[in-house]
């Protein structure tokens, strides 16, 4: 009669033994551009669980030091990585160029209304996140007024372009075009940006350099040829702060934004300056899928 419990107490605590083996490793998976991936196949290659990351890019999955884990993702290359010391594996996947999928996770849109302090506007900001545009172009469309004499509007067109680690390149196009207190100014923009990571994947900066056209007509008018630079950076786990400047010859531009990430919540505020144009801007951005 005592053999049942004897066994049974013998298989509870080898049970328990191999679990307590079972690391559980945790991460976030994001593209070259920081954004977090939502569905791809996390595979342990060992014991054969599999997991997928949800709608901010993390997953969780068990694992021992000497377990090889698979990441995969239609449209993307693969990683496999051994898990050995680390409870914590983040990831960078790449899209694979050889191949052209769409995909229904990659439906992912932002949109983020605003409020601008200065001259009392109200309006909105509205992207998509991946390539769905022919060319593999994103855009972001943004409109804000005072619904009288006071208003602007951004269009923006951005091209990712994969060069070899750790080195990322990225241009954008934007048009611009604002009225204020019964002046305006509107300008056309290009600008290129580099982004460096390490060899964990950690972002360390992205520099810009820009080049562009400004018609203003206001206190002052001029029509000329500008150039600047610009930097951003993520700091504190999901604080991100971006400035750039451009010299229009009679006329400075200076912009300056810092926004904070919150799983599919961005808030942010801005600052924006062009001759006479000063506006401070707070908004608040959403992911969704569609």
């Amino acid at each position: 009669m005592l053999k049942k419990p004897f066994f049974l107490t013998i298989l509870l605590i080898c049970i328990g033994q191999w679990a307590a083996c079972q690391n559980s490793i945790t991460g976030k998976i994001t593209d070259i551009d920081d954004e977090p991936i939502l569905g791809v196949t996390i595979k342990n290659l060992k014991t054969e669980e599999k997991a997928t990351s949800d709608f901010d890019g993390n997953y969780s999955i068990h694992a021992q030091p000497t377990d090889t884990l698979l990441f995969k993702f239609s449209g993307y290359e693969s990683r496999s990585i051994e898990v050995s010391d680390s409870n914590v594996i983040d990831v960078e996947l790449k899209v694979n160029e050889d191949l052209v999928v769409i995909h229904s996770h990659h439906n992912l849109y932002k949109i983020s209304p605003h409020y601008g302090i200065n001259y009392n506007t109200y309006g909105f900001t509205f992207q998509n996140l991946y390539d769905q545009i022919p060319g593999g172009l994103n855009a972001t469309l943004a409109y804000s007024t005072d619904f009288n004499r006071n208003k602007n509007a951004i269009i923006q067109l951005q091209k990712y372009i994969q060069l070899n680690a750790p080195i990322y390149l990225s241009l954008i196009g934007t048009f611009e075009k604002a009225a204020f207190n019964g002046n305006q100014y509107f300008s056309y923009k290009v600008k290129s940006r580099i982004t460096l990571k390490n060899s964990s994947a950690y972002k360390l900066g992205t520099l810009s350099v820009i080049v562009g056209h400004l018609n203003y007509n206001g206190d002052q008018r001029t029509n000329n040829i500008g150039f600047g630079l610009g930097y951003s950076n993520y700091f504190l786990g999901g604080f991100e702060i971006s400035t750039d400047f451009i010299y229009w010859n009679q006329l400075h531009e200076f912009n300056s934004r810092a926004s904070y990430y919150f799983r599919r919540w961005k808030p942010y505020v801005s600052y924006k300056h062009v001759g006479k144009y000063e506006e401070f801007q707070i908004g608040i951005g959403y992911t969704f899928v569609l």
